[in-house]
């Protein structure tokens, strides 16, 4: 499911199978991909078109004159009756659907959620029971409409305990916001809000002196 999400592992000559470039899902989106970097590159000048593609390992000079000079033809052939031959007929294409980065790739990633791919896959950190306690950080796990998510200060509004002292022992020299504040902590013991003792002792960055 992440994969399809992110876009990650998608075979081309799949892609390139089926209705035109406006059908849903991937399909569409890896073809108007793919017609926006051939219109990329069309748009270059000669030289750095050129340069560009024979950049890649696998085109040559001559395969890359041929394509510049065909991009049309080929753009109508996306779009209007793509199939896995396209991919086939066109070394440059071929070439340039393989690589796992560059100019495509951005194209493509473009049209992928950004997904936090650990935490997608992780049930436990998807489902969280309201109001209960984030066990690494001591935060309360706090309902929210649409509407409300830009003014959510989850430093503010999900902080649970007070603000009377507790003295911890800090691992290392931090700057820690919390409740309209921020503390500059010294490495060794000191006193802080219980709040700010609670988050840092969840995040492994002090214990309880």
């Amino acid at each position: 499911l992440i994969d399809y999400i992110c876009g990650i592992g998608i075979d081309p000559a799949v892609m390139m199978t089926g209705k035109n470039s406006k059908t849903p899902g991937w399909p569409g989106r890896y073809r108007a991909s793919l017609t926006e970097y051939i219109r990329w590159i069309g748009a270059l000048p000669e030289p750095e078109a050129m340069a560009h593609l024979t950049g890649m390992e696998g085109i040559g000079k001559e395969s890359a004159i041929t394509f510049l000079k065909n991009r049309e033809e080929i753009l109508a052939e996306i779009e209007q009756h793509p199939s896995p031959g396209i991919l086939k007929t066109s070394r440059v294409l071929s070439v340039v659907v393989a690589q796992q980065e560059g100019e495509f790739k951005k194209h493509l990633l473009a049209r992928a959620a950004l997904a936090d791919e650990p935490v997608t896959t992780d049930t436990k950190r998807l489902i969280r029971l309201p109001t209960s306690l984030h066990g690494g950080s001591g935060m309360r796990v706090q309902p929210l409409e649409l509407r409300e998510l830009h003014e959510f200060d989850p430093l503010t509004d999900a902080v649970v305990f007070g603000t009377r002292d507790v003295r911890v022992d800090c691992r290392m020299n931090l700057k820690m916001p919390m409740l309209g504040s921020t503390y500059e902590l010294q490495k060794g013991i000191t006193t802080v809000p219980e709040a700010v003792a609670v988050f840092l002792c969840c995040r492994g960055m002090a214990e309880i002196a």
